[in-house]
C-alpha cells in the first residue's frame, strides 16, 4: 500500500491500463487529477472546446484501437454536454470510460454550486456500469472495474464520477496490475446449438449472411469470407453498419440489408454474425426477412439474441470462434452434392453483384462533370486519390455514394456510428488518427453534422492531428429535407424547406477552419477535387475541404434486383 491523493490514484490506474491520452475539458473540480498528470508526461492531455466533441474523439480512438479510452470532464454540466456522443458510444458498443468530477460530496443535497440530484442516474441507461466514488482508498479498485467492464464483451461505455474532495484527499491505496483482471478469451458456442446451425446451413437452399460490428471487433473478417465462400451465400452488412465487416468489393457482397435487397425475400436461412437483428429506421408491419426463414443468430451479447426478432438457433459466442468452428465442421460434413450446389449459388450471387455494379457505374456516368459537384464524382475521385484511406463517415444522405463507389477491403478502413446524435465524425476522425498515425484519415461529414462539432478543428490544430475533414456542403439538412418532401404534405406541395435550409447566411467552412488554425479550402469545381485532396493528405497537418455539392441531389441507393 502507498499513501497518495485520489487524483494520483486515478492517474496510477490510467498508467496500469496503458492509457496514452486523456480526452478532456477541465473544471475546478478536476484539478486534483489534472495536477497529478504533471508527474506523468507519457500520458497526454487532449483538450477540447466541447464535451460532446471530446467524447466523440474518445469514441473514435476506442473503435480504432479496440481498447478503452478515457474522458475526464467537469461535473454534471460536462456530463450533460457529453451525453449526445455518449449515446453514440453506447449504441456502438464503444469502450469509453467517462470520468466526470462532481463538487465536494459533503455538499450533496444542499443545492450547492454544480450540485446535481443524481449524476449516476443521468447516464445509467447509456452505460454498462456507472458509479459514484465515495472513498479515496477504493479508487484503484473502482477504475480497475470501469476499464474491465468497458473492455469485456460486449464492450461499451462505463462511468465513474469522482467528487473533488475524494480526489484531493489522501489515503493508503493498493495499486494493481491491469492484465490480471482483463478478459481476453472469446466464448465458444454451445455445442448443440452449433451442431444445429451446421445442419441448417448445410441443408439451406438460399442462405444469406448478415455481418455486424462483432465481426470486425473480434477480428473475424477473414473467417467470415471463408465461410461465405464455402456456402456460396450472399453477404449483407447489418442496417446502420458502423465498421468494415466484409470486403465491400467481394463478389458475394450485396451491400446493406434491406427488405428489398436481392435474395432477401426468398431466403430460407439467415445467419446473423455479430449483428443486431435489426436496427430499423422507420416502422413497417412486415419483417426485414421472411417469417418462414430459419434465423441463426451469433452474438457475444445475450441481450441482442431474440431481442426483437426470433432466433431459431441463438448462439452466445465470440464471432471469430463461432465462424471458425462452423467452417471447420461444415467442411467435413457437407456432401459433394451440397458443395457443388454452394459453388453454383456463389456464381448466381456474383451475377447479381455484377449487375448491381454495372447499373451503379452507368448511373455514375451521369453529369460526372456537373457543377455543383455530384456526390458520386466526389467519391470516385476520393477512391482514385486515396484508395486505402480510413474513412470516418457521417454523410447521412451522401453515405450511399461511399457504399456504392468506394471499396473497403480491410478491417479498420471504415467507421461510422449507429447512434442518433449528429456531430460525431469530425471529432471521431481525430481519435482514429491518433490511433492510426501512419494511415490517411478522412472524415466524410455532412454540413449539418459538422455544424454541431466544428470545435474539433481547434483541437486538431492545437495537437497537429493531420486528419482531413471533408465537409459535404449542400446548404441543407438533406436527409430531413428528403423526408419532408417524401411526407407529401403541405410543405412539399408549396416547396417550403421549413427548418432544413442551412443557407442565408451560408457558412464558409474554409474560413471557419482558418479561424481555428486549420487550413481550409473551398472546392466547388469537380476538377479541383483530386488536386485539393492530394495536397491535403500530403500536408502533414489537419486540413478542411469545403466541398460544394448539388443541393438537389438526395443521395444514392443501390439498384434492387430480385
Amino acid at each position: 500500500m502507498v499513501v497518495m491523493t485520489g487524483g494520483q490514484a486515478v492517474v496510477e490506474a490510467l498508467r496500469a491500463e496503458g492509457v496514452k491520452y486523456v480526452f478532456g475539458i477541465p473544471g475546478t473540480t478536476t484539478v486534483p487529477t489534472v495536477d497529478a498528470l504533471a508527474k506523468y508526461p507519457e500520458i497526454n492531455y487532449i483538450l477540447g472546446l466541447n464535451e460532446s466533441v471530446i467524447v466523440g474523439m474518445a469514441h473514435g480512438y476506442a473503435q480504432a484501437t479496440g481498447r478503452p479510452s478515457f474522458v475526464n470532464i467537469h461535473a454534471m454540466i460536462g456530463t450533460a454536454h457529453a451525453l449526445g456522443n455518449l449515446i453514440n458510444a453506447h449504441k456502438d458498443g464503444s469502450p469509453v470510460v467517462l470520468n466526470p468530477c462532481p463538487p465536494d460530496n459533503r455538499f450533496l443535497g444542499d443545492d450547492s454550486f454544480l450540485d446535481a440530484r443524481d449524476i449516476v442516474e443521468t447516464v445509467q441507461q447509456f452505460t454498462k456500469w456507472s458509479w459514484l466514488a465515495y472513498r479515496t482508498d477504493t479508487l484503484p479498485q473502482v477504475f480497475r472495474r470501469a476499464f474491465k467492464v468497458a473492455a469485456a464483451p460486449p464492450t461499451g461505455p462505463t462511468f465513474v464520477a469522482t467528487p473533488t474532495n475524494v480526489l484531493a484527499d489522501k489515503a493508503d491505496v493498493t495499486l494493481y496490475q491491469a492484465e490480471r483482471y482483463h478478459i481476453t478469451a472469446g466464448p465458444r458456442g454451445n455445442p448443440d446449438k452449433m451442431q444445429a446451425a451446421t445442419d441448417a446451413l448445410a441443408r439451406a437452399k438460399s442462405p444469406i449472411i448478415v455481418a455486424g460490428r462483432g465481426v470486425a471487433q473480434s477480428g473475424a473478417v477473414t473467417e467470415l469470407v471463408r465461410l461465405a465462400e464455402l456456402l456460396g451465400a450472399a453477404v449483407f452488412s447489418e442496417p446502420h453498419n458502423i465498421l468494415m465487416n466484409f470486403p465491400t468489393d467481394h463478389p458475394q457482397y450485396l451491400g446493406g440489408l434491406e427488405r428489398s435487397s436481392p435474395l432477401v425475400g426468398v431466403t430460407d436461412v439467415v445467419l446473423g454474425v455479430g449483428c443486431k437483428m435489426f436496427t430499423e429506421f422507420t416502422y413497417t408491419p412486415t419483417p426485414v426477412v421472411p417469417e418462414t426463414a430459419k434465423i441463426i443468430h451469433i452474438n457475444v451479447d445475450p441481450w441482442e439474441i431474440g431481442k426483437a426478432y426470433p432466433a431459431d438457433i441463438g448462439i452466445i459466442a465470440d464471432a471469430k470462434v463461432a465462424v471458425r468452428d462452423l467452417h471447420e465442421t461444415l467442411t467435413s460434413k457437407m456432401t459433394r452434392e451440397q458443395q457443388a450446389a454452394c459453388k453454383e449459388r456463389a456464381k448466381a450471387v456474383k451475377k447479381i453483384r455484377d449487375e448491381i455494379a454495372a447499373e451503379g457505374e452507368a448511373f455514375a456516368k451521369k453529369d460526372f462533370d456537373a457543377k455543383p459537384i455530384k456526390g458520386w464524382r466526389l467519391v470516385k475521385d476520393m477512391r482514385t486519390v486515396a484508395p486505402d484511406a480510413i474513412i470516418v463517415s457521417e454523410g447521412m444522405s451522401s453515405a450511399g455514394y461511399l457504399a456504392a463507389f468506394y471499396p473497403f477491403r480491410q478491417t479498420g478502413s471504415y467507421y461510422a456510428t449507429s447512434g442518433s446524435c449528429m456531430g460525431w465524425a469530425s471529432s471521431a476522425a481525430l481519435g482514429v488518427k491518433l490511433a492510426c498515425p501512419d494511415r490517411p484519415v478522412i472524415a466524410f461529414v455532412g454540413d449539418g453534422c459538422f455544424s454541431m462539432s466544428f470545435q474539433s478543428l481547434w483541437t486538431a490544430a492545437r495537437y497537429n492531428i493531420p486528419a482531413v475533414i471533408m465537409v459535404l456542403n449542400n446548404y441543407t439538412y438533406m436527409a430531413i429535407k428528403a423526408a419532408l418532401w417524401g411526407y407529401k404534405g403541405l410543405a412539399a406541395e408549396k416547396k417550403l424547406p421549413i427548418g432544413v435550409d442551412l443557407g442565408s447566411p451560408n457558412i464558409d467552412y474554409a474560413q471557419l477552419a482558418e479561424s481555428m488554425g486549420v487550413h481550409g479550402v473551398r472546392v466547388d469545381d469537380p476538377e479541383e477535387i483530386k488536386p485539393a485532396l492530394k495536397k491535403a493528405l500530403s500536408s502533414g497537418r489537419p486540413e478542411l475541404l469545403d466541398v460544394i455539392l448539388d443541393p438537389y441531389e438526395t443521395g444514392y441507393r443501390r439498384p434492387r434486383l430480385q
